[in-house]
């Protein structure tokens, strides 16, 4: 096959075909700046720096016939850059609210289906007039979020000297031996089970609870996925419904990470723990102050499997898991909130829960497209919120000599799950962003507001 065509991998078709008009599989994230920077120059960069380094970022989606078969990724013999990276400009005098207005208006437009699955808005007139803000949709077929949040940044001015950021060798294959190592055997024997979801596909579509016979090869890997397929559907609460194409978007703002490490030491776990428990506490807050029920729900948690110490390959694609995280926000402390949390953020990571959510993601890939809807809509009900931690540079980064003052992103919400949450680290300082769709959970700004008040009462336990 020439370069100038490629199939896509199951996991990335997965992705493809979760797409809805309520619930649309893209990956969004906000560049800001606190000066003006000129179209032309970020045309220019994006030119330069993405689009003739990775091939996807001018390729688009061909589906087969029926889509029967997998969808494969051909050159875009129409392709224009201005397409994709497009002017606009926020009304004088337009401050955070604007901006976050603009962000949940761009997350339910979807993305044109004949071009590459991907646009930059270069958004003049932000933070009172006086600065500049990148916002770029990428469809989730392309990358994973973490793998994209690192591929904006090798757009970066200094990103060169930077050997883990990309490299120019093309790796799906070393990825598919990486399966047969010990730690992911589960990955090899749900990926083998993939052929089985498609030859049973017509029964699984009305028995979707048959996938856990896709998991007999291996004691642990049926033990796994016999946990998430036995998950009972998460509880009613006002985080819970019918979704609408209209989403909300609120960010928080920054918090010193020094100031996070140090609480993380005294209580003897993780700055992904702290933030957590922290979100799981905004949530407990945000649910009383709805008169919702209050009790422990789960959120699906993205866990990476290509380590950051090794470079995103040009061809990209999609090389994470899901986990099902218990969130508690049943429990009535932060401390009880943090060991919940803690233990159960243990439990993921010694399971092959990750690995078995991988195999079976591949699974759902090579199923006919009415079978992906039907155990995608099983597996929508264990969970009410995607949750995800990315850690960025620890050093602001530049784009054209034009220093960039923040860096936020948004996973979408995927499997009818109506609330997002995403953490960066961008140059000392985290920065929450909350996504939610707009009939359930109107005013994220509230959950955000609520947020600061329960990491203070995290660091009150190191008093």
């Amino acid at each position: 096959m020439g370069r100038a065509m490629s199939w896509m991998t199951p996991t990335d078709a997965a992705w493809l075909h979760m797409d809805r008009p309520e619930s649309l599989m893209m990956i969004t994230a906000l560049l800001s700046f606190d000066e003006p920077v000129p179209y032309d120059t970020v045309l220019g960069i994006i030119a330069e720096r993405l689009v003739a380094v990775y091939p996807r970022f001018s390729r688009r989606v061909h589906e087969p016939p029926f889509k029967v078969g997998p969808p494969r990724w051909i050159e875009d013999a129409e392709f224009d850059i201005t397409r994709h990276v497009v002017p606009a400009t926020l009304p004088a005098p337009a401050g955070k609210v604007e901006l976050e207005a603009l962000c949940a208006a761009m997350m339910s437009e979807p993305l044109p289906r004949k071009q590459p699955p991907w646009q930059i808005h270069v958004v003049a007139g932000t933070d009172g007039g006086r600065g500049t803000a990148l916002l770029a949709r990428i469809h989730h077929c392309v990358a994973d979020g973490i793998s994209l949040a690192r591929v904006l940044l090798a757009m970066a001015d200094d990103a060169g000297l930077d050997p883990h950021l990309v490299t120019t060798e093309v790796t799906h294959e070393a990825h598919t031996h990486r399966f047969h190592r010990p730690r992911l055997n589960p990955m090899a024997a749900t990926w083998k089970a993939g052929e089985t979801l498609w030859h049973e596909g017509v029964e699984l579509s009305t028995h979707p609870e048959r996938i856990a016979a896709l998991a007999r090869l291996g004691t642990e890997t049926a033990a796994a996925a016999s946990r998430l397929l036995m998950l009972p559907p998460d509880p009613d609460t006002a985080l819970r419904g019918t979704l609408g194409v209209p989403k909300r978007v609120a960010w928080s703002e920054p918090i010193p990470l020094p100031r996070i490490k140090d609480a993380c030491r005294a209580l003897g776990c993780t700055v992904n723990d702290v933030l957590l428990a922290a979100i799981a506490g905004a949530v407990r807050t945000y649910l009383i102050g709805r008169g919702s029920p209050v009790g422990d729900i789960r959120a699906f948690v993205p866990i990476n499997l290509r380590p950051l110490d090794v470079p995103v390959p040009v061809d990209l694609g999609n090389y994470f898991s899901l986990a099902v995280l218990p969130l508690p926000v049943g429990e009535a402390t932060p401390g009880e909130r943090l060991t919940a949390l803690r233990r159960d953020m243990d439990h993921i990571k010694q399971s092959q829960e990750p690995a078995v959510a991988f195999g079976i993601l591949n699974a759902i890939g090579m199923t006919p497209t009415r079978v992906e809807r039907a155990v995608l809509r099983f597996f929508g009900t264990k969970g009410s919120a995607v949750m995800t931690n990315v850690p960025g540079p620890t050093a602001p980064v530049a784009l054209a000599g034009h220093t960039v003052k923040s860096f936020l992103f948004w996973v979408p919400m995927s499997a009818g799950v109506a609330l997002g949450v995403s953490i960066f680290s961008y140059a000392g300082e985290v920065v929450i962003g909350v996504a939610s769709d707009a009939g359930l959970i109107p005013d994220p700004e509230a959950l955000v507001a609520a947020y600061p008040d329960e990491l203070a009462a995290l660091e009150a336990l190191v008093e």
